[in-house]
């Protein structure tokens, strides 16, 4: 599971990948550097491929072995930066996420253009009450983080809705089609889930579209949800969120843009969701 710690790790540039160029540059293989440092290369590996998190005296040893003793300021530099990711990250989970909720709040207000891609879930945006309780109360369990401030997430969800009636906004949603048949919350909570998506999707400046289950051989396919506020791309995840910097967008963007030309939308999206209530009305 990606975590804002971890992607700061990975960066371009960022601590893993300079020192993988240590070990190239001292033309060391893994296996070689393991045994000078009398590690297992799987802890190399990991460390170089920003799978493990290295420790000051981790730091100190591979610039060491690496003959550029010289270059530990800067690395240790790099991992104080991900250090401070990793407690930024722990400090906002530790205030619940009702305030988490509050957050994201602040950022879709901020933003003109909202876009989003899901395939687990509907997006919160577009969830009603009851759903949203399901998939919070679901992911609690999932995280053991406790269920005590649900309905005050629930009602930070639903307070955020109200960018939805702005036509100064656009706003565009790919689903993948087994969302629209998954009962989150049982039958009649998601009945009404569904009656709410037609009625979104009538308005002119929500898109709402969905990505056939039975699309022909599609050179893309959703695989990975995610929101975009204007040029910045949020992941939600069960522990809950990343948040990439403006310049790495470009292939959320593609995602984006091919989600939705492999989807269906106006009265064929329609057609979908309401194939998907008739089941429900018994």
């Amino acid at each position: 599971m990606t975590r804002p710690a971890d992607e700061q790790l990975n960066r371009p540039g960022g601590l893993a990948e300079r020192l993988y160029g240590l070990r190239q540059a001292a033309g060391l293989r893994t296996g070689e550097l393991a045994e000078v440092l009398g590690w297992g290369p799987p802890k190399v590996s990991k460390i170089q491929r920003g799978q493990q998190r290295p420790t000051v005296t981790d730091i100190e040893a591979w610039a060491k072995a690496c003959g550029q003793p010289e270059a530990t300021s800067e690395l240790l530099d790099l991992l104080a930066e991900v250090d401070a990711v990793h407690w930024r990250w722990q400090h906002r989970l530790s205030r619940g996420q009702a305030a988490v909720q509050e957050d994201l709040d602040t950022a879709v207000r901020a933003a003109t253009s909202i876009r989003s891609v899901q395939v687990a879930v509907l997006p919160g945006l577009l969830q009603t009450a009851g759903y949203a309780r399901g998939t919070i109360t679901m992911f609690k369990t999932i995280t053991g983080t406790g269920t005590e401030d649900v309905e005050a997430t629930v009602a930070a969800r639903m307070l955020r809705q109200d960018v939805l009636t702005d036509p100064g906004r656009e706003f565009e949603f790919v689903i993948t089609e087994n969302i629209l048949r998954r009962r989150v919350g049982g039958a009649e909570v998601m009945r009404g889930q569904l009656d709410r998506l037609l009625r979104l999707s009538e308005l002119p400046h929500i898109t709402i579209a969905v990505f056939p289950d039975d699309a022909d051989n599609p050179a893309v396919f959703p695989y990975q949800g995610f929101l975009m506020l204007d040029n910045r791309v949020i992941l939600d995840l069960p522990s809950g969120e990343v948040r990439f910097a403006p310049g790495d967008a470009e292939p959320w963007v593609r995602m984006m843009d091919a989600a939705l030309e492999g989807s269906v939308t106006g009265d064929r999206a329609r057609w979908r969701i309401m194939a998907a209530i008739d089941p429900l009305r018994s």
